[in-house]
């Protein structure tokens, strides 16, 4: 029986949580982090918190006003242990617009249900097998204010992931309405070509990923070069590498795109120094 927080109530995963006309099930009136615990600490919190609350500005959601920064992470770190989760772990965080109405709210304070879970005790280690990638022809992400956030409208990454499933991929490529590479169905894309690393700037309707920011700022500490750009397909094939990240898993490489075999040396460098900074 897994225990979870409903705007600051402790209570059962099995007990009836959310009025049906709530709307983010109504919709999508909402945003989400995920983010990863590490030995009682949370490495990426501080990058997760400015997501969060710019995100709920752009939306017009109303934080309440005890939902604070340190009651966040305190609510987090108590679940853990009240759910027995001795090691590794991650919390889902959904931010909903509260009250009923329709298109237009009836108010726009928001409610809110923290969950957590265990992981593996290997947190950011590199995939020993690379990954299979592919391409999602189907729909396209329209980059505009909201694309850089994680809100609860998620249809088109679910549609790209049963997509990837059919055709047995790892994961899949969503474009963008420009045909340019945006991201993955669940992570932000990096690729190397000749010793220099390029991913989607976030003008393309990626997602601002946390890993994303914290792989870029490792990088350039490795004086590695990295550049945020548009990246067409065509560039995906001549790619050397192709990795991606987010912040539960960090950093996975991809062995096959298409019929071309890829390498690891950049994305293994990275996912050492990562390790090396957050797995102390």
């Amino acid at each position: 029986m897994r225990l979870i927080n409903i705007n600051g109530n402790i209570q059962s995963e099995n007990l009836h949580a959310l009025h049906s006309w709530n709307r983010s099930f109504h919709y999508g009136d909402g945003l989400f982090e995920t983010i990863v615990i590490h030995r009682q600490s949370l490495p990426f919190f501080e990058l997760h918190w400015n997501r969060l609350t710019a995100g709920a500005e752009m939306l017009s959601l109303d934080i309440p006003a005890g939902f604070t920064k340190h009651f966040f992470k305190d609510t987090i770190l108590e679940l853990v242990a009240l759910n027995y989760i001795n090691g590794n772990a991650a919390a889902r965080l959904t931010l909903f617009r509260e009250g009923k109405g329709k298109y237009t709210p009836d108010e726009l304070r928001a409610g809110f249900v923290i969950e957590v879970e265990p992981l593996s005790d290997e947190l950011f280690k590199l995939n020993e097998k690379g990954l299979t990638l592919g391409i999602y022809p189907d729909l396209y992400k329209y980059p505009d204010k909201l694309s850089n956030f994680k809100t609860c409208n998620s249809l088109i990454y679910i549609l790209a992931a049963i997509y990837k499933s059919k055709n047995r991929w790892d994961d899949c490529v969503i474009l963008n309405t420009g045909l340019n590479i945006c991201e993955a169905t669940s992570s932000n894309l990096f690729l190397v070509k000749q010793n220099q690393i390029i991913t989607p700037a976030l003008q393309e309707g990626c997602v601002d990923g946390v890993m994303r920011k914290f792989v870029i700022e490792l990088a350039q500490n490795c004086n590695l070069t990295v550049s945020q750009a548009s990246i067409s397909s065509e560039e995906l094939r001549e790619a050397d590498e192709i990795f991606l990240t987010n912040a539960i898993n960090g950093i996975r490489w991809v062995g096959n795109y298409g019929s071309k075999q890829l390498q690891n040396k950049v994305a293994s460098e990275l996912s050492e120094k990562l390790r090396q900074e957050i797995i102390v």
